[in-house]
């Protein structure tokens, strides 16, 4: 019998763990471990039962097996994968909502774009509609350098507001060839007051034609 314990202890000694040295000397790992913890408490040692030990230094380091370190490898692994699928999705996600909302400020641009236009559309519609009435207003009618000048004036800054803006020669299309008549016929009084420093008046006389064209835009 001590010759198996020495045996035991010789190849617990060597590393090997308690069923491995059961199955070498012919006991039960539960008798391999009595005979250790029994020798070993004489020792004043006390062993790890139960786990595969590796000895150094006399310290005891519990180690892995295999199979445990290859669950921890596969584990890791997808929770790797998890997350990079996770990842992938939120970025996704991401790029919609980024181009729902390019989309949206686009058409709000769009929207104020239009606003702006039908707002601005309807300002210069009234403006020339009221320059068309000073007109007809001052048909045979005297006026000085300044009312001539003021007129004048009003015209260009039309005319030059809507030929700046394509949309708006579109839609002012045949009024704005009418300014550029009238605008003529001022430009031809001012004229007339440059040539003759003692002229104070000028008179405006409308053809029939001219007349019942700017009336048609009333």
């Amino acid at each position: 019998m001590e010759n198996l314990t020495e045996k035991v202890i010789a190849l617990y000694e060597e590393g090997l763990s308690y069923r491995k040295i059961g199955a070498e000397v012919g006991l039960s790992h539960g008798k391999v471990g009595e005979i250790i913890r029994g020798r070993t408490s004489l020792q004043g040692n006390s062993p790890m039962d139960g786990t595969e030990h590796e000895q150094i230094n006399d310290v005891f380091v519990p180690t892995e097996t295999p199979s445990k370190k290859m669950k921890k490898k596969s584990k890791k692994d997808k929770e790797a994968k998890a997350m990079k699928k996770q990842m992938a999705k939120m970025k996704n996600e991401l790029q919609f909502y980024k181009e729902e909302l390019e989309k949206s400020q686009s058409k709000t641009y769009e929207l104020n774009g239009a606003l702006e236009f039908q707002e601005k559309e309807g300002q210069l519609q009234q403006e020339i509609i009221g320059h068309f009435e000073e007109v007809l207003a001052i048909d045979g009618v005297k006026l000085c350098h300044e009312e001539v000048l003021h007129l004048f004036n009003e015209f260009w800054d039309w005319k030059t507001e809507v030929s700046e803006a394509p949309k708006f020669f579109k839609a002012f299309k045949e009024e704005y060839f009418l300014v550029v008549k009238l605008s003529d016929y001022f430009e031809q009084g001012l004229r007339k007051f440059d040539e003759n420093n003692l002229l104070e008046e000028v008179k405006f006389n409308f053809s029939p034609e001219v007349v019942s064209e700017i009336e048609s835009f009333i």
